[in-house]
Formats: structure tokens, sequence, C-alpha cells
């Protein structure tokens, strides 16, 4: 088991994926671990659906840039001009590439569900780097599909789909330094960071 450090610097969001299928057991595993994440008040309101059948994800695939040209309508020129750099577009092609999609919804009935199902999907992200697999976190503007093509209860809110598999390229990863993300209001002085 690796440490929490080295899987967080070893994460990448990924957008191309291989076709290798995931053995069922490693995708409850990921699952089982991040319902093991804190929760506010423990109500534990997250709820992951698994999506595997070819056609369902293309229908994901499908509403999801049709939300994408709509979301793309409204973005400033700014906005537009970081995604041209990043090499974003309204096509979703790892909707379908990847073996498996999960989409991660929270119950609204519940306490600080947004706050709790995040932390989920954070402890999510880092199950599914630990057993080899890459993830990418699709947010796009509107999910509420999602409920409609899952027959998922609408008092579930749709925080993310994420594609789940055999990454086939490695992603970059420049981040902030220590000292750019962190400020300490203490009464001595920190040593430095790594």
């Amino acid at each position: 088991m690796k440490p929490v450090l080295a899987l967080s610097k070893e994460h990448r969001s990924i957008r191309n994926y291989s076709q290798k299928p995931i053995p069922p057991k490693m995708i409850g595993n990921i699952l089982e671990a991040a319902g093991q994440a804190p929760s506010g008040l423990n109500r534990q309101p997250w709820l992951f659906a698994v999506v595997e059948d070819p056609e369902l994800k293309k229908l994901i695939r499908e509403e999801s840039e049709r939300v994408e040209v709509e979301f793309y309508r409204k973005i400033t020129e700014k906005t537009r001009k970081e995604f041209e750099e990043m090499k974003l577009t309204v096509k979703k092609e790892f909707l379908t590439e990847a073996p498996a999609l999960i989409a991660v919804f929270c119950d609204t009935e519940s306490t600080y569900c947004k706050e709790s199902t995040w932390l989920s999907i954070g402890w999510l992200l880092l199950a599914a780097t630990e057993a080899g697999l890459s993830t990418l976190t699709y947010t796009p503007d509107d999910l509420s599909f999602l409920n409609k093509l899952l027959n998922i209860d609408y008092r579930f809110h749709p925080e993310v789909i994420i594609p789940i598999g055999y990454g086939d390229k490695k992603g970059s990863k420049s981040r902030k330094t220590s000292d750019e993300i962190i400020k300490y209001f203490c009464l001595f002085k920190m040593p430095d960071l790594p």
C-alpha cells in the first residue's frame, strides 16, 4: 500500500483510455473505499452508479455533449482561450472510450450532502490510483439528464461523471508550491516542506 502523499502525486486526470475491461472486484473495492470517507453527521449521502453498458455510455456522451454546446455558448473569451490551451472541446470521447463510468450523486435530503459526497469522490480517486487505474472528474454544467437515463430519484443530485479505466496516456501535472497554497498562523516557525 502506497502512502497517501505518493498516491496524490501519482494521480493524473486522463482523457484517453484503453478498452481493457476492469475486473468487477476492483471497481467494488474502489467504491467500498470511497464509502469509507467521512461525512457530515455520518449521513454518507453518496450514491455511486457504475455504467459499463456501451449503449448507455453512448447516451450519456450524447447528452453531455449537448450540455457542453449550450455551456460553450455562454463562456467568456478568457475561458474559451483556457479551454483551447488545454485542447478541450465539446467532444467527450472519454465517455465512450473508458470501460466504465461512475456517476456520483448526493442525497439532497441529507445535511452536508455536497461536501460529504466530494470527500468520498476524493477517496475514490485515490483508491483508483492505488489500483493502477486512471480517472477524470468530469463536471458538465448540467448533469440532471443522468437521473432520467439511470432511473435515479431526483432527490439525488448528480455531482460528477468519473470515467475510469487503464489510461492510454500519461497526463501532465504541474502543481503550485506548498508556499503558494498554505498559510500558517502559529507561534513558532514551521519547518520547510518538501
